[in-house]
């Protein structure tokens, strides 16, 4: 019989976390050794991840818990949920651990975390402490998305995390889209099509990119922006693009399911966040074969190519503006292999820590 196992996670919003969780329901649908589902508190109708889920028939429960729900509320649920669906394993994703370390506190079964942004950005040494109480008291083991991330809970958990990278589809970025995407947003071959994915929060810093665009279309005035996300910031990014005079040459594609085929597009992609842990949507351009003119607080652990440039994002917009320009030409040369950043091997990896073959998962 194969083991149960519950991707537990806040809610199936746009973020590249997410994405990674779709993609191993995706994987491990039909599985013979493990049955996974996931289990999300809040429920966001119209949701790009939700919808695609409902539309592919993927195993994704929802608490039903509104937004406002206090801490109590949360444990209860997630009790009567456990207790209902009888999990072998839980994974738990993003923000609420201590609540699901409650939770599932007598629970024996396998419990892990996955940390999927920058650690030292999240915790103080503080909340890592009592994070570590809670983790510790109810068996949770650490998972990071880097080496980088690995080391540095190890100092602030105090226990030996394990290391399991995002992966993506790679047969998706190879589809030969290019002409019929540029053509279906009115863009001709002299179009310098500038791209970022993301959601618009302060993390991304869409407003660098786009005060150093603005400063990009004063130069070359072929230049267009491409923008795909949704989030908080994003009436204010337009307003930013409005007051820079530079609306009319930004699209603003929201939540999209066709990444692959957008990023094929682009000329080049930027990326100026303030800090990340191992983000996705990095590794889907280089499969893509762009350019990526990136900020200097990304971990080199995502860089599978050699065309990558790092520019703080502390630099002005007219300097973020002047790499862009000289990097458009660069060509492409493979760094790594991709292979290991497939969501296949990925899954496989993650599906040997579920069997508890994780003992050797770190050198």
């Amino acid at each position: 019989m194969p083991i149960k196992v519950l991707e537990v996670i806040p809610e199936l919003s746009t973020g590249g976390a997410e994405q990674v969780i779709i993609s191993y329901l995706e994987k491990l649908k039909d599985d013979a050794d493990i049955s996974v589902r996931a289990v999300a508190f809040f429920r966001n109708k119209g949701r790009l991840w939700e919808k695609y889920a409902e539309e592919t028939g993927l195993a994704v429960d929802y608490l039903g818990l509104p937004d406002e729900a206090n801490a109590l509320e949360i444990i209860g649920e997630l009790r009567r949920y456990f207790k209902k669906n009888k999990p072998d394993v839980i994974h738990a994703h993003m923000q609420f651990v201590k609540k699901i370390c409650v939770a599932s506190a007598f629970l024996p079964v396998r419990k892990y975390q996955t940390i999927h942004s920058d650690v030292s950005r999240i915790y103080s040494n503080k909340e890592a402490v009592i994070e570590r109480s809670y983790k510790k008291a109810a068996g949770f083991k650490t998972i990071c998305l880097t080496d980088k991330m690995a080391r540095e809970a190890d100092r602030l958990f105090c226990e030996r995390s394990l290391v399991l990278r995002n992966g993506i589809d790679l047969k998706k970025y190879k589809t030969g889209v290019r002409s019929e995407y540029r053509l279906k947003f009115g863009f001709d071959k002299n179009n310098f099509v500038i791209g970022h994915v993301g959601r618009f929060h302060e993390v991304k810093n869409h407003e660098l990119l786009v005060k150093a665009f603005s400063e990009i279309s004063r130069t070359d005035n072929t230049a267009r922006l491409v923008l795909v996300g949704a989030g908080e910031l994003m009436e204010k990014t337009e307003e930013l693009c409005r007051t820079r005079g530079c609306f009319e040459n930004v699209l603003f594609l929201g939540e999209r399911n066709d990444v692959p085929e957008l990023l094929q597009m682009m000329d080049l992609f930027v990326f100026p966040s303030r800090f990340e842990g191992f983000p996705v949507s990095l590794l889907e351009a280089q499969a893509a074969g762009l350019p990526c003119l990136v900020s200097d607080r990304i971990t080199e652990e995502v860089f599978v190519s050699n065309r990558i440039m790092r520019l703080s994002p502390e630099c002005s917009e007219n300097e973020w503006a002047k790499a862009a320009l000289e990097y458009r030409t660069f060509c492409y040369a493979p760094k790594y292999s991709l292979d290991d950043y497939s969501i296949d091997t990925i899954t496989e990896k993650l599906k040997s820590i579920y069997l508890g073959q994780d003992q050797k998962n770190r050198k």
